[in-house]
């Protein structure tokens, strides 16, 4: 890889490991306001009845939504190879430079990161919802586990986002 490309990459890179990991940083938000309404008369745990169904569509909302953060990582990375053509021949109608095929999955890697962290996001919100509603601190903990797991799988990684670019380089045309 040139030493341009490589430098491109390591920004993009590090501008997206910057978005991503400010995301989890809303958990001890979530966890002081939480604690700022016990603090307030707030009781957790005074649960209606019939409040177990609740918590069971939220777990599952909420390792649903970690699970689809990886796939959609996965096919948002590919999506910009997939639509390269198109690009590149509108480009060449209004006489502007094509698209570069490493530039379009270095944009997809970015936004695939970026699109993934906010999905595994999800947990985090339905723990501090549920708390709200009047649930415990353990179903809080309980549904952020998803999404710190979901932050795990997606954390962009510049070794696999350079081997993605190299084997581009090795088929032009990409993974479409």
């Amino acid at each position: 890889m040139d030493a341009q490309r490589e430098e491109r990459m390591r920004q993009v890179h590090r501008t997206s490991l910057i978005t991503c990991t400010s995301m989890p940083l809303t958990v001890p938000v979530f966890v002081a306001m939480a604690r700022w309404l016990e603090l307030n008369g707030y009781r957790p745990g005074v649960v209606a009845p019939g409040f177990t169904l609740e918590i069971a569509v939220f777990f599952v909302l909420a390792v649903g939504a970690a699970v689809a953060s990886v796939y959609a990582r996965r096919s948002l990375e590919k999506l910009p190879l997939r639509r390269l053509s198109r690009l590149d021949r509108g480009a060449e109608e209004w006489g502007e430079d094509a698209v570069r095929p490493a530039d379009a999955l270095l944009g997809g890697l970015y936004v695939g990161a970026i699109v993934a962290f906010a999905l595994a996001e999800v947990g985090a919100l339905l723990g501090f919802v549920y708390f709200v509603m009047g649930g415990t601190w353990f179903y809080f903990a309980a549904l952020v586990i998803p999404s710190i797991v979901g932050w795990f799988f997606n954390l962009p990684r510049l070794d696999v986002w350079r081997v993605q670019i190299e084997a581009l380089k090795a088929n032009p045309g990409g993974p479409i």
